[in-house]
């Protein structure tokens, strides 16, 4: 019975070491990734718009990426646990059975010994302890390296949210340009049918807008690609919804140094590297500790020992081990791990340049994209001046119909260069934001704001450009 006893408890133990509770388990890098209280529901409707908060939230909650780089969280989390065990005793239940006999077949005898084996590692020369720094770090390194890929994510949500509203907005400016040029062919036509006009005005006129119908063409099918994209990062079966345009607020440009230091600050990226760079030094004393000796305790306890009735019940043994001579397995392993500190400290020294680089250059394209903007403007009122001025001269009879077509080419792509770079400088916003402080702070104050539909926005123009002409 008491056999039957220890092995029901030692099934017990194993049925409960092996039951794991998976929900936990995501929870805990859940808790690093999660920014608001609430997540989606679990019916949205096809046709409800969707605000940039909310798709970037969406994204953070569903996109698959984000739950890969926590699982190498979490294994990191495992990892220190069996770094820890390392310093703790250990104990198993060991049966043996044995049979012997003079000839096969025969009854022979039969033993059956039973016994609680404990394990105490006493010094390891001093790898544990450098171990478990190591373990420690690379938590660390993991959970930054989470937030990096948060960041990323929500990069990438801002990008497409925003290029399809840019060519959404393309579309309709072509749209728009495109029924006024069909309307001039018809124009022509006629005209040239009553002798005022030649072929040649109905066929130039008939060219610009068989063009117009090819970029329509292909900026609608843009548009829809991202849309596809967008449904991608946001975890959305598809993105056909409308699309809710509205800002966080507006910050001024920070100047470089402040930005490169607010970077170097609280870029998760580069925190992560400094903590691999500290790891990578940990394990180079791990690897030197295989020099010292170590020093364990075997414990052993024989609940029945029939393989010898008169031994004694228990017994202990003092364990030393003194490397003498290792092939040179030893000093391979330390210049193995100098090797990689070495490769760790070089690889954040490339990080912090590459992190002042790409904070240089998106301080440049948001004070370039403001120049531009106001230029742009500027060039779109021009435009739409000698387009009139055009018209009234053809009209007149003192311009040709190539004069008119130029001003109304030159007029259509000024809008458009105006139309894409009002979107593309929100782009080039939150790639600063990424640069430097990062978006999820926009995130979070956005939504203590009460505000789910808004976008970020981290520099302002210095004027504010007109809009008028894009809806026309």
């Amino acid at each position: 019975m008491a056999r039957i006893e220890l092995v029901a408890v030692m099934a017990g133990l194993l049925l409960a070491g092996c039951a794991v509770d998976q929900a936990d388990e995501v929870a805990t890098y859940r808790k690093v990734l999660d920014i608001a209280a609430t997540t989606r529901p679990a019916t949205r409707p096809a046709d409800q718009p969707l605000g940039l908060v909310e798709a970037m939230l969406l994204a953070n909650q569903e996109n698959e990426r984000l739950g890969q780089e926590g699982e190498s969280y979490l294994q990191a989390i495992i990892n220190r646990k069996r770094a820890l065990a390392l310093f703790l005793p250990t104990a198993d239940l060991a049966g043996t059975y044995t049979f012997s006999g003079d000839d096969i077949g025969s009854s022979g005898d039969q033993a059956f010994d039973l016994a609680a084996i404990g394990r105490i590692n006493v010094f390891n020369g001093f790898r544990d302890r450098a171990r478990l720094r190591v373990a420690d770090l690379t938590i660390e390194q993991r959970r930054l390296l989470l937030l990096n890929a948060q960041e990323s994510l929500l990069a990438d949500v801002v990008r497409a949210f925003h290029n399809v509203l840019r060519l959404e907005q393309e579309v309709k400016v072509l749209e728009t340009s495109l029924a006024l040029q069909e309307q001039r062919v018809l124009d022509a036509r006629a005209r040239n049918e009553a002798g005022s006009a030649r072929m040649l005005d109905v066929s130039q006129t008939e060219a610009q807008a068989a063009g117009t119908r090819v970029r329509l063409l292909n900026t609608r099918t843009a548009a829809k690609d991202t849309r596809a994209a967008l449904a991608v990062v946001t975890g959305l079966p598809r993105a056909e919804m409308p699309l809710v345009d509205a800002g966080l607020g507006e910050a001024a440009i920070p100047t470089l140094e402040e930005a490169q230091g607010q970077a170097m600050a609280d870029r998760s990226d580069v925190a992560a590297a400094g903590r691999f760079s500290e790891a990578s030094r940990q394990e180079v004393e791990a690897a030197v500790g295989r020099y010292y000796p170590s020093l364990a305790v075997n414990l052993k306890y024989f609940f029945e020992h029939q393989s010898n009735a008169t031994g004694p019940d228990w017994d202990a043994a003092l364990e030393a081990n003194v490397p003498i001579f290792s092939a040179g397995l030893i000093r391979a392993d330390v210049r193995t791990a100098w090797s990689s500190y070495r490769q760790a400290a070089l690889f954040e020294s490339l990080l912090r340049r590459q992190v002042m680089a790409d904070v240089e250059i998106a301080v440049r394209a948001n004070v370039t994209s403001r120049q531009r903007i106001t230029e742009l403007d500027t060039q779109v009122r021009a435009a739409q001046q000698a387009l009139d001025q055009a018209e009234a001269s053809f009209d007149a009879g003192l311009a040709t119909n190539l004069e008119r077509l130029v001003a109304q080419d030159q007029y259509l792509n000024s809008k458009l260069q105006l139309t894409s770079e009002i979107y593309n400088q929100r782009v080039y916003a939150a790639d600063l934001a990424r640069a430097t402080s990062g978006l999820r702070p926009l995130l979070v104050e956005a939504l203590s704001k009460g505000r789910r539909d808004a976008r970020p926005a981290v520099a302002a123009p210095a004027t504010a450009p007109s809009t008028t002409h894009i809806s026309n």
